[in-house]
């Protein structure tokens, strides 16, 4: 198979991501050949692209070329995020925020992302590398005001719905910056936290000791955590912990807003071992990976647009214990990893996956 005759057909992706970011056709040329080998690979390891992005040229010059691009072109934090916004519904969107890290020798890499959740898979929208100095890799709130300040700028404080994000999240400083923008969320917190009551501080799971295993509760009042007043707290005790959330929207709504917060994790999966290999990546600078982070977002939902239309013409299969036999995302990626892998045979299925590629179709969701 000739990569250049099947890019010949992906006039299509082409032509919609120059149409919102404006990028020259040689870069996007590039970024195309990129999507299609590593869903085609399933890796994202250069050398192994090498031997297939241009199957007319040599190794050793598709490596070059590769290298190159990685080194000078860097993808605007703006355009990608309104690239990425495409695909998603009109109306406010549920954002979950969460970091992921791998290890590459000694140098620890470690990604800031904002995504919205988005039929079981977070859409990626906006992420930092971090510093490598950073200690254990965690965040901070610098960081955190810095990735949303970034959607605010781009989007507005008015398209958030929620703000749903771990115990990782926490601080008064960060909370304070939430009041002050009011950004409605709801966060977990840790078991330790304290809490005033009355003249007292205690633990803010001793508030809770009433619940039995499994069941789930509401404060009776309002408490004041990280600086915050008047927020919501609803716990769930599980066997060795309790599962605590602090929240400013209506403490009903909690819990199932939080359930969102899951499908950015099952987007770090797909980049991961259950789609893509990140961490097989040789690439360690910041503005490298960041770039990665960007063709694997654009794989990554168009694995799951693909995902979409085929569940609705053949469900995925409900395992007895009521979850799904796959996600969206992993039944769109081994659907297009065959027709890319079997393009003499399947040309016309391919064409039509590349039209799915189409900036908008997660709009309508009635296709």
């Amino acid at each position: 198979m000739k990569t250049k005759k099947l890019q010949e057909n992906s006039i299509e992706i082409e032509l919609k991501i120059k149409e919102v970011t404006g990028w020259n056709k040689a870069r996007i040329f590039m970024i195309v050949g990129l999507i299609i080998s590593i869903i085609r690979l399933g890796r994202v390891n250069l050398k192994k692209i090498a031997l297939t992005i241009n199957p007319d040229e040599k190794k050793e010059v598709n490596y070059r070329r590769l290298s190159r691009f990685f080194q000078k072109f860097k993808f605007e934090k703006v355009k990608m995020a309104k690239l990425m916004s495409s695909f998603l519904p009109n109306g406010k969107w549920i954002l979950t925020m969460d970091r992921t890290n791998w290890k590459f020798g000694k140098v620890h890499i470690n990604i800031l992302m904002l995504a919205v959740a988005h039929k079981g898979m977070a859409i990626p929208i906006v992420w930092f590398v971090l510093p490598k100095d950073k200690k254990n890799g965690n965040s901070n709130f610098r960081d955190r005001i810095r990735i949303l300040k970034k959607f605010i700028d781009i989007f507005g404080v008015e398209k958030i719905e929620i703000l749903v994000a771990d115990r990782e999240f926490i601080g008064k400083v960060w909370f304070k910056w939430l009041k002050k923008k009011k950004i409605p969320f709801c966060t977990r917190i840790k078991n330790g936290h304290q809490v005033r009551v009355g003249r007292g501080i205690v633990r803010i799971d001793s508030l809770f000791a009433h619940l039995k295993v499994g069941e789930q509760g509401f404060h009776r009042t309002k408490k004041t955590i990280y600086g915050y007043q008047y927020l919501s707290i609803i716990a769930v005790r599980m066997h060795d912990e309790y599962f605590i959330l602090a929240t400013n929207v209506k403490q009903e709504k909690a819990i199932e807003y939080y359930k969102k917060r899951w499908e950015v994790e099952t987007l770090f999966s797909a980049f991961k071992i259950r789609g893509f290999n990140l961490e097989e990546t040789h690439l360690s600078a910041n503005e490298k990976i960041d770039s990665l982070i960007s063709i694997l977002s654009l794989a990554f939902v168009w694995c799951h647009i693909l995902g979409e239309w085929l569940n609705e013409i053949i469900p995925i299969k409900v395992l007895k214990h009521g979850r799904k036999a796959k996600s969206l995302f992993l039944y769109g990626f081994e659907y297009l990893q065959e027709i890319l892998l079997n393009y003499h045979l399947k040309n016309s299925e391919l064409i039509f996956a590349l039209k799915l590629f189409d900036i908008g179709n997660l709009k309508n969701d009635d296709y």
